[in-house]
């Protein structure tokens, strides 16, 4: 479906693409000329409308007004003139840019969507054997046809357009972008990152569904959904939490002090008295490694923050 901004004062107006099935494009934002989005069933999509008029405008497909769009003065706060310059957007350890991965041959399939199967395979419930078994924490690349007319939707993890996917107005779908519902047939790269356990597939016109175009593959390794490890082969540590664990220490200093002083007698004598005092402190350790990737923090925002640039908090 084509949704397209109309109205007798669009070319006023700037409509930008900032992110695809909840994951922001890189760069953001991108301008889409035409002023038109683009759906398969079940996509989403964030957008961003700039008017630098007021009045009412309209997204229609085809001749159907799906929805108006008022656009009216603010009366208290100046609004902004762009959406410039763009960015990149800081992205964890899952999201990162495969386009230059080099995947092995044993890590690539193929998937190809049908009416009533998947691979050529009826889905024969949740007991039948996986269609294929995959490793966690790696990178597989799939080359995926048939999804023009059975729009194709993976669990668990979002996918980045390698080639192909260029659905939709100019610029809508770019190589890079990530998604996890594709309406063409395009060639995908993801990263297995932590969860483990069977994963569903399917064409996403549900009735398709029903009839057989659904299978399930297996991620071995990694962490089921209560955090525990799943499978067989070795798997990230399954923490729940992206949590600051500093190590305490408790330290004991002992002190002693010698007093001498003279006796109350009428000899020449002296007394001598001994204190012996204890102090007990803690301190606690800067090193933590944050739940995830081994980085060294000193606090629990700076855990749950900036380590996330290098691919922490996955288990949050």
């Amino acid at each position: 479906m084509t949704l397209t901004l109309s109205g007798s004062d669009t070319n006023n107006c700037n409509l930008y693409l900032l992110s695809k099935d909840g994951v922001t494009i890189s760069p953001v934002p991108r301008e889409i000329a035409s002023k038109s989005m683009y759906f398969t069933i079940a996509s989403r999509a964030d957008v961003a409308i700039m008017c630098s008029t007021n009045g009412e405008r309209e997204l229609k497909s085809g001749n159907t007004i799906i929805a108006y769009i008022d656009v009216n003065p603010l009366n208290d706060l100046p609004g902004p003139t762009s959406l410039s310059p763009q960015f990149n957007p800081i992205r964890p350890n899952y999201l990162s840019d495969l386009q230059s991965t080099n995947v092995p041959s044993s890590n690539t399939r193929t998937i190809r969507v049908n009416a009533r199967n998947i691979n050529g395979n009826a889905f024969a419930g949740e007991n039948a054997p996986p269609q294929f078994i995959i490793t966690a924490d790696q990178v597989y690349e799939w080359s995926i046809s048939g999804a023009t007319a059975h729009p194709f939707h993976v669990h668990v993890n979002h996918f980045q357009i390698i080639s192909g996917g260029n659905t939709g107005p100019t610029g809508w779908t770019l190589n890079g972008d990530w998604m996890d519902t594709l309406g063409s047939s395009a060639t995908v790269r993801f990263k297995t990152d932590r969860f483990g356990g069977k994963v569903i597939m399917h064409c996403h016109i549900l009735e398709h569904e029903d009839n057989g175009a659904m299978a399930f593959f297996e991620i071995d390794g990694g962490c089921d959904a209560n955090y525990n490890h799943y499978g067989t082969s070795s798997a990230p540590n399954c923490v729940s939490t992206c949590a600051f664990n500093p190590t305490t220490t408790t330290t004991t200093t002992t002190t002693t002090t010698t007093t001498t002083t003279p006796s109350p007698t009428t000899t020449t004598s002296t007394t001598t008295t001994t204190t012996t005092s204890s102090t007990t402190s803690s301190t606690t350790s800067s090193t933590n490694n944050c739940g995830l990737n081994g980085a060294s923090c000193s606090s629990n925002d700076q855990c749950c923050s900036n380590n996330c640039k290098n691919g922490g908090c996955r288990g949050n």
